[in-house]
């Protein structure tokens, strides 16, 4: 993997954050608040007040139910919000990675993938990740300048940048797993808290 791609600010957090995890089993399942604040459209604006620009994708899929290049330059309001998950109330969430959120997302497909990268960075416990169907999305601050989106940068790792989207919690897998947040801190204004020191 080129250095400049995993040069990218460590994760850290002050004292007073604030811990949002889930635990998988107080989860309700999607669609049965329909025409009330499902949990997914509560996700979805915790996430927009979080500075991330949002986007629903089909229910237990991962392809966009909208046109959703726009998004990868400017956030949806919280009306527009609102208007997507309340029309499509089992949408699975997805955030567009890149400087428009602030983020940059490695996504390891598997254990060994993370093994890999715990080798590049060895202490991943702070680091806000969470569980996919098979692996972990990790992330990290955007660096300010373009990150590309990058497929097997090591076996069963990619990176996803400026112009990508990562599957987010409480979305559910096509297989059937629910994805998970773990070391998820933000501050008291709601945003992640993220350090100045690098990988």
């Amino acid at each position: 993997m080129a250095e400049r791609h995993l040069n990218i600010t460590k994760t850290a957090f002050g004292k007073g954050a604030r811990i949002v995890s889930h635990d998988p089993g107080s989860i309700p399942e999607q669609g049965i608040l329909a025409g009330k604040k499902t949990p997914a459209l509560i996700q979805a604006l915790d996430y927009q007040r979080q500075g991330f620009s949002v986007i629903p994708i089909h229910a237990k899929e991962k392809k966009p139910l909208i046109a959703w290049e726009p998004y990868q330059t400017k956030r949806a309001s919280e009306e527009t919000l609102t208007q997507w998950f309340s029309s499509w109330p089992d949408a699975n969430i997805a955030i567009v990675t890149g400087a428009v959120s602030g983020i940059v997302v490695v996504d390891c497909d598997d254990k060994a993938a993370a093994r890999e990268l715990k080798k590049m960075i060895p202490d991943l416990t702070p680091i806000p990740r969470s569980k996919t169907g098979h692996g972990w999305h990790f992330f990290f601050k955007h660096p300010g300048e373009n990150i590309v989106n990058r497929v097997n940068v090591l076996p069963k790792m990619d990176i996803r940048g400026d112009g990508g989207y990562v599957v987010a919690p409480p979305s559910i897998h096509p297989e059937g797993h629910v994805y998970q947040l773990f070391a998820w801190h933000t501050s008291a204004n709601g945003q992640i808290n993220y350090a100045a020191s690098n990988t």
